[in-house]
This record gives C-alpha cells, structure tokens and sequence, in this order.
C-alpha cells in the first residue's frame, strides 16, 4: 500500500501541483490523481508499457502518462 501512496505522489507533483490542471475543489484533485494511477497502471500492464519501463514509478514520468492525465481531465474535469 505505501507503494500506491509513492506513486500517486509522484502524479500529484508532475500534474496537479505543477499547475497545468486546475481543480475547483481539492477533492476533485485527489481523485483526478487517484484515476490518473488507475488508468496508467492498466496502460502499464495491458499495453506492455513494463517491457520498455522496467519500474512502474519510471512510467509516470513518462508522456505516456501525461496523455492519459490530458484525456481525463478533458473528460471529466475541464
């Protein structure tokens, strides 16, 4: 579990506290970077991310990562 917190702290200092979202409400941030984890931990395995990334936490630092945040802010938050 401390390994899910690493990471979701990892997309809230690239995304959220960086400034390129902006979220009304810090819930909304929170779950932004709760979603924005889920969805590259499936791209991750099911796209076979793991074979070019040895270590997920390498992943998010990836544009790869950053696209997905773009789709779902788009989506669900703008």
């Amino acid at each position: 579990m401390e390994e899910y917190y690493e990471h979701l702290q990892v997309i809230n200092d690239t995304l959220v506290n960086k400034g390129d979202y902006f979220f009304k409400e810090n819930s909304a941030a929170r779950r932004f970077a709760s979603e924005v984890l889920s969805e590259a931990e499936n791209q991750y395995s099911d796209e076979g991310f793991y074979h070019t990334y040895e270590d997920f936490k390498d992943f998010l630092y990836t544009h790869h990562v950053d696209s997905i945040a773009y789709f779902i802010y788009e989506e669900k938050y703008k």
